[in-house]
């Protein structure tokens, strides 16, 4: 498909419930939204990162602002599919707490959507032991 992707020749959607049976990527485009959002769904690496460098650039011209990118149903994230994101005009609307934290490591702006609850590790409630009881 050449020219930019608009609502009237958008990109091809997966069917519903599809994943990529390799537990590779896949991104829904919203048009409904204005400006169109881009949902990412499954694991974001190297072989990811291309696929949505390609979605970004086929959005981008025909909005003519910031693509907004939703990171909340990504299983799994490295520094080299976040690459997409941190070269491009791009806002990050959601996260998923291991893409969060991924993010905040690198130094990329902070999520503009609604902050995941990280999830904290308590110590186990009762007695705490130390050394050795006699």
């Amino acid at each position: 498909m050449s020219g930019p992707v608009t609502p009237d020749r958008p990109l091809p959607a997966p069917s519903a419930g599809a994943r990529p049976a390799d537990g590779g990527l896949w991104v829904e485009v919203r048009w409904s939204e204005r400006p169109p959002v881009l949902v990412v769904h499954g694991d974001l690496d190297q072989d990811g990162a291309a696929l949505l460098d390609a979605v970004v650039e086929h959005v981008a011209p025909g909005t003519g602002q910031p693509v907004p990118v939703d990171l909340g149903a990504v299983d799994f994230a490295d520094t080299h599919g976040l690459q997409p994101l941190l070269r491009r005009d791009v806002v990050v609307l959601a996260a998923s707490p291991a893409v969060h934290r991924l993010l905040r490591l690198v130094g990329a702006p902070p999520v503009r959507g609604v902050q995941p609850r990280l999830r904290h590790r308590h110590r186990p409630r009762g007695r705490a032991v130390a050394g050795v009881c006699r």
